[in-house]
Parts: C-alpha cells; sequence; structure tokens
C-alpha cells in the first residue's frame, strides 16, 4: 500500500546537531551551549516552555499537532527515533486520520490542514453524544477546513449532505476526500456569509 504525504523537512546542519543531542522526552535543555543559535539564548535567559526543541517518545501520547510541527523549535515535533522531523502522515496519524486521507496542495497549506483540523476521533466522539438526540443522522458541515468533523461524524455513521470552505487548498483536500459523499452540488467552495452561499445551505 502507497503511504500518502509521508514526507518530512530536510534540517541544516545546526539544526541536525541539535536534534543529535536530543533523546527521547528531551528538549532545548538538551541541547549543549556550544551549538549557536539565538533562539536558544533567549529560550535560556527566558526559561521557555519544555516542548521547545522536544522529541516524541514512543510509548506516551504525543504533544498538540499545529500548524508549525515543520519546524524543529515550535513544539514536540522531532521523530522518537529517527533523527528527523515527523512527517505529515505522522502527524495526520497522530491527528486520527485514515492513511487512505490525502492532503492536497503544497507543503505550506498542508501544514496548516493537518494542525488546524478537528481530529476525527474527537469529531467521532461528539458524534456520538449528539446521535441519540436527533430525528435523522443527516449532517453539514460548515467551515469544513480539510474534511477532520466530517470525517468523524461518517465514522459514527452519518450522512454527509453537505459543506462550505473558503479555502481553496483546504476544499480541494476536502472534496477530493469526499467525492463520494451525498453533497454534489452542495459541497461549495466560497464565502458563508455570501447571500447565494447561505441560501444553497439553507
Amino acid at each position: 500500500m502507497k503511504i500518502y504525504n509521508h514526507i518530512s523537512p530536510k534540517f541544516s546542519e545546526i539544526e541536525r546537531e541539535m536534534v543529535e543531542n536530543i533523546p527521547p522526552g528531551g528538549n532545548w535543555k538538551n541541547i549543549p551551549k556550544s551549538v549557536p543559535s539565538k533562539r536558544l539564548e533567549q529560550i535560556r535567559k527566558s526559561g521557555g516552555r519544555t516542548t521547545y526543541y522536544g522529541r516524541l517518545i514512543n510509548n506516551k501520547p504525543s504533544y498538540t499537532i499545529s500548524t508549525y510541527f515543520h519546524r524543529i523549535g515550535n513544539g514536540c515535533h522531532i521523530h522518537p527515533d529517527q533523527n528527523r522531523l515527523i512527517s505529515i502522515r505522522e502527524a495526520a496519524r497522530l491527528q486520527s486520520f485514515r492513511d487512505s486521507f490525502i492532503f492536497w496542495g503544497p507543503k505550506s497549506s498542508i501544514y496548516k490542514q493537518v494542525g488546524n483540523a478537528v481530529p476525527p476521533l474527537l469529531a467521532r466522539a461528539i458524534a456520538e453524544l449528539v446521535e441519540p438526540h436527533l430525528k435523522n443522522k443527516n449532517f453539514i458541515d460548515l467551515f469544513a477546513g480539510a474534511g477532520g468533523m466530517s470525517e468523524g461524524f461518517l465514522l459514527q455513521g452519518f450522512s454527509l449532505i453537505g459543506a462550505i470552505e473558503i479555502g481553496g487548498q483546504f476544499f480541494e483536500t476536502f472534496l477530493k476526500n469526499h467525492k463520494n459523499g451525498n453533497g454534489g452540488k452542495f459541497f461549495i467552495h466560497g464565502d458563508i456569509t455570501e447571500p447565494k452561499n447561505k441560501n444553497k445551505i439553507i
């Protein structure tokens, strides 16, 4: 089976030296002062968060996946065993997306799509909670993003009948992963405040 989006950003020589000194569960405190970095100097002075320059641990939950998981210093995104950052696919797995869910667009957009996504398993938990209070299981995804909320509701057996998303690359990912839904012309790329889009949704 082909694994899509399984790509990691490249390191500079200084970043590689940093990573090689960080053990699983470690962070910026493990980086020797001999490694030149103005940012590290500032973090040492201010006592930055322990997730900066953090490396994951195999048998523990990950930290939050942000839109900056492609940057070494912005969180805890270093692979637990290998001297690299986690790939887009690995971040999507941590967000609970299935491997067959493909993210589309340039990498700069995909990092935002994954980092800003509603984790599908969280969405499924919400769907499970609201299900007993509904007469039917049809739903419309407003501010759909890449489709994490829809993924969770679909896992719970709901029917996707429409969606709207203003971001072009986010919408492309949503559409390509939900083309077999019931939405058809009610999968809208546009602004939810525009009257024509409001009327379509209604």
